[in-house]
């Protein structure tokens, strides 16, 4: 009898382990698809990123420049990993609808920063200081190196280097 159970086990174990096996197969086709995607869009990521390079170079704000070179990245990714999701057999609906509700959750638990990169954007495209400006944040003072959507790079009078958090400046 204990034969009879080893073997049925080992028999019904076989089986799911060839099922397995065909589902795995079967989505091999769409996952080539999905990856030649995610390939292509790569490549065209990185021509829109050097054909937003080379149509704004002529922007005098280095730093709204860089915002538009990555802007135009981003989105072209975003676009890509939607049309691989939809080869996955992904809704791209019910995914985004998805993010729209999980969003308002993250929303909450990361506001601060959400309050950085917002503030972050406002100070790129309103100007309010530029590169090599003499800045006091806090008990900081001293010269903007670099200004990201997330953090001010400030070079400092004492010595050193030190970033802000963008919500702060």
């Amino acid at each position: 009898m204990g034969q009879g159970v080893a073997g049925l086990a080992a028999g019904s174990l076989h089986a799911e382990a060839r099922q397995l096996l065909n589902e795995i197969a079967g989505l091999l086709p769409s996952m080539a698809a999905a990856l030649t995607v995610i390939l292509i869009t790569w490549g065209l990521a990185t021509l829109a990123r050097r054909i937003a390079q080379y149509c704004f170079r002529y922007v005098n704000n280095p730093t709204r420049r860089n915002l538009i070179r990555h802007v135009t990245y981003y989105v072209a990714w975003a676009l890509g990993i939607f049309a691989a999701l939809d080869v996955l057999g992904v809704n791209p609906t019910t995914f985004v609808t998805g993010l729209g509700l999980g969003g308002v959750a993250l929303g909450f638990a990361l506001k601060d920063l959400v309050s950085n990169l917002v503030s972050g954007l406002m100070i790129l495209l309103t100007g309010t200081f530029q590169i090599n400006d003499q800045i006091v944040v806090g008990d900081t003072e001293g010269t903007v190196e670099r200004i990201e959507v997330r953090a001010t790079h400030i070079r400092r009078m004492t010595a050193g280097w030190s970033w802000s958090r963008t919500g702060t400046c």
